[in-house]
C-alpha cells in the first residue's frame, strides 16, 4: 500500500518538509508516479520514519542514523550507542565547565553592583596576560600566534595596565592585552618572555565604570577619589590593572565596567 506525503505526515505527526528532509538525507525512500510525479511512500517507510524520529530524539547524527537503519548489525547498533554515550559525556563535561564560567562571571557582575566605587583587599587569581598595544597602537610582533597560546581554546578577557611612573604625568602610559585565567590554561608551554603571569598575593580592588577611554584620565579621577582622597594610601604602590567585565550602552554612549586591581606590598 502506497500513500502520499500528506497522509504519511498525518500518521507520523511530522511536517511534510521534515519527511522530505529525511528523504534528501537518504534515510527513507519514495516511489514516484511517472504520470503525476507525486511522491508515494510504502507502508514500511512509516516505520522507518518512526525509527528516525526515535534516534533524532536521542540526538544521534544523521550519518549514524543512516548507518543504523540501513547497514548496522545488532553489534553495530550497540557500538553506536556506546560511542554516542562517550560523546554525550564529553559534551556534559564541557557544558559543566562553561556553566562554571558563566556562574563566575555572573557572580562578578553582581559583586560589581554591590561594591561599585568601594575598595577592599583580596587575593587575585593568576592571569596570563599578553600585552599587544602601547596606547592605542598595535605592537609589531605581538600577534596572537607569537604568544604560543591557542586563544580559540580559551575564554579570553580584555585587560589594560597603567604604569605607576606615568600616573603623575600629563600623559598616561597604558597598554591593552588579552588575558586567560591561569587555572584554566591546560597547555604546558607559552612564550614566557612575552606573556606576563599576573599573580599577586594581595591587591587593592575596586569596581568602576567609565564612558570615556582610559587615556582621557576620567577613570583616574574616580580612582583618586577612592584611594587617594579616601586615604587608603598617599601614592599608588604599583601599576594599575583593569579587567573589563562588560560593555553596555547607556544614554547612547558605550560604557565599560572594570574590575581594578592595584598590587599591594607583599608581606
Amino acid at each position: 500500500m502506497k500513500e502520499k506525503i500528506g497522509v504519511i505526515a498525518r500518521y507520523t505527526g511530522l511536517a511534510a518538509h521534515t519527511i522530505k528532509y529525511y528523504e534528501n538525507m537518504g534515510l527513507i525512500d519514495n516511489v514516484r508516479d511517472e504520470q503525476s510525479n507525486y511522491r508515494y511512500y510504502e507502508l514500511n517507510q512509516r516505520t522507518i520514519i518512526h525509527e528516525c524520529m526515535h534516534y533524532r530524539k536521542l540526538d544521534f547524527p544523521i550519518k549514524d542514523i543512516e548507518y543504523m537503519i540501513k547497514e548496522a548489525s545488532a553489534d553495530g547498533i550497540n557500538d553506536c550507542f556506546s560511542r554516542h554515550l562517550e560523546q554525550l559525556d564529553q559534551q556534559i563535561e564541557r557544558l559543566q565547565e562553561i556553566r562554571k564560567k558563566v556562574q563566575k562571571t555572573k557572580d562578578e557582575l553582581e559583586e560589581w553592583d554591590e561594591k561599585e566605587n568601594e575598595w577592599f583587599v583580596e587575593e587575585v587569581e593568576p592571569v596570563l596576560i599578553y600585552w599587544q598595544t602601547e596606547g592605542i597602537d598595535w605592537v609589531k610582533g605581538r600577534e596572537c600566534e607569537n604568544a604560543g597560546i591557542d586563544y580559540e581554546k580559551y575564554d579570553t578577557r580584555t585587560f589594560a595596565q597603567m604604569k605607576k611612573e606615568s600616573l603623575n604625568e600629563d600623559e598616561l602610559s597604558y597598554r591593552w592585552g588579552i588575558g586567560i585565567d591561569k587555572a584554566d590554561y591546560t597547555d604546558e608551554a607559552y612564550a614566557k618572555d612575552l606573556v606576563e603571569c599576573f599573580a599577586v598575593k594581595r591587591a587593592y580592588v575596586t569596581f568602576v565604570k567609565v564612558d570615556e577611554a582610559i587615556a582621557s584620565g576620567k577613570i583616574m579621577k574616580i580612582l583618586d577619589r577612592i584611594f587617594i582622597e579616601g586615604k587608603v594610601f598617599d601614592a599608588y604602590p604599583g601599576d594599575i590593572y583593569f579587567r573589563r567585565l562588560k560593555m553596555v550602552m547607556e544614554n547612547g554612549r558605550a560604557v565599560s565596567y572594570y574590575k581594578v586591581m592595584i598590587p599591594a606590598k607583599q608581606p
